[in-house]
């Protein structure tokens, strides 16, 4: 069955709430078996829409869904029980601007555009730091009524797709997926001011079998996090695995790629032909989050990366005893204004980690330089503790204007690094031994 929104009584008028009519038009397709439920050209206010099996919602060109300023025009928190809110911490709440709640066979597509209405909810610009959100910070412009969550979330869903979709002006995370099998995102693009807080771009939680391509995301946090956190799922371990993202451009103030938060498993990852125009870090690698979470990660690849704008190449942070093993970065090269930092508070918890074939060039970076950017930048450049089995391999280091100076206690420090080996590391054409 094709549906069109028109034909229930939606209105492309940009003022009138169509959340019934739109959700009439997916329910009635729904009930013969499936098919597509158009959205034309224009722009159509809404709340909470859920899709159900076998159904592909498909926006049309110069068409947008854009969410309500309304909260009470959204799901309840408690709507299915996966859900969840950051209420005391982020100030958002699980309230979502496109549900599919378990469903099997399930999809967006089109060239139109979902709004998220962030503009509405988030504060102004806050001064923060030079190394994150450079151009200012902004959340909940009412801390206590809060702002909505993911704005699109798959839940435990089979077979989805998303395909060539707009999402901008997100309040906070923008494609959300949990406990889902068998995905394919490709073509979607993610527009975001770089200011805005908690405007990831696609986060695949506990999810199997997923490919990314061909994406285009320009935000102010996460481009891409690939997460463990299984603990509300209902189905059981939930491993996230056999992830395969190539052909991106992206950019952040936050994290380009975030790996890890939660409590369960990542693994066989590979990550290729990636272009990341902003990064603070580029690639971050992380068992907990704030000391919340044991994640394992293991079997993760990313090559053949080029990194501009860039804080932290590349980072480890490993604040619980679980394994993170057999990462391999290659093919990387890098234009960067800050540090490299690789740090377990364990002895054996990270081990075999390869850095091959990277270039690296030293550049200016944003001003001013704030305490809390002293005290993360350090006084060594190349920081790595803990770290077992740490390989460097062709890393060459250009610094044609003397940044690397500001690093007063030197370039390398393998603190507590078992079995590193350096091979072909170079400063400025000088071997580093």
């Amino acid at each position: 069955m094709n549906a069109n929104i028109l034909d229930y009584g939606a209105v492309a008028d940009g003022k009138t709430l169509c959340t019934a009519q739109i959700q009439a038009a997916i329910d009635a397709c729904a009930a013969a078996g499936g098919g597509t439920v158009t959205v034309p050209a224009g722009t159509y206010i809404t709340g909470s829409i859920w899709l159900r099996d076998n159904i592909e919602l498909h926006l049309e060109h110069a068409s947008t869904l854009k969410g309500s300023d309304d909260l009470d025009d959204y799901n309840a928190e408690d709507a299915y029980e996966q859900n969840f809110s950051s209420r005391k911490n982020e100030k958002w709440l699980g309230k979502h601007l496109i549900i599919a709640h378990e469903c099997v066979n399930v999809a967006i597509t089109g060239t139109g555009t979902l709004d998220g209405n962030g503009d509405f909810f988030l504060s102004d610009p806050a001064p923060y730091s030079a190394y994150v959100w450079n151009e200012g910070c902004r959340t909940a412009r009412d801390e206590e009524m809060c702002r909505p969550g993911q704005l699109v979330a798959f839940i435990e869903c089979k077979r989805v797709r998303v395909e060539n979709i707009t999402i901008t002006n997100q309040p906070a995370w923008g494609c959300f997926l949990h406990g889902c099998e068998y995905v394919q995102i490709r073509g979607m693009r993610t527009f975001n001011p770089h200011s805005n807080f908690n405007s990831d771009g696609i986060d695949v939680d506990c999810c199997r079998f997923v490919t990314i391509s061909d994406c285009l995301i320009d935000t102010g946090d996460d481009c891409i996090a690939i997460r463990g956190a299984e603990a509300r799922l209902k189905n059981k371990p939930a491993p996230c695995e056999h992830i395969a993202i190539s052909n991106c451009v992206m950019g952040s103030a936050s994290c380009t790629f975030r790996l890890g938060v939660g409590d369960g498993v990542i693994r066989h990852v590979r990550v290729s032909n990636i272009c990341i125009t902003r990064g603070a870090p580029a690639v971050c690698i992380m068992s907990s989050y704030n000391g919340r979470g044991h994640v394992s990660i293991k079997d993760v690849i990313f090559s053949n990366v080029s990194v501009t704008g860039c804080a932290r190449p590349f980072e480890i942070v490993e604040g619980s005893d679980t394994a993170i093993e057999d990462l391999t970065l290659e093919n990387f090269r890098v234009e960067a204004y800050g540090y490299f930092h690789l740090r377990s508070d364990f002895e054996n918890s990270v081990r075999n980690v390869t850095l091959r074939n990277w270039d690296v060039t030293m550049v200016d970076g944003p001003k001013p330089i704030v305490p809390r950017d002293f005290e993360r930048r350090g006084t060594v450049w190349f920081r790595a503790k803990n770290i077992n089995k740490l390989t460097l391999e062709n890393f060459n280091v250009r610094d044609p204007e003397g940044y690397l100076g500001i690093w007063q206690d030197g370039l390398f420090d393998l603190d507590g690094c078992r079995e590193h080996r350096l091979s072909n590391v170079a400063v400025n054409e000088i071997e580093y031994n």
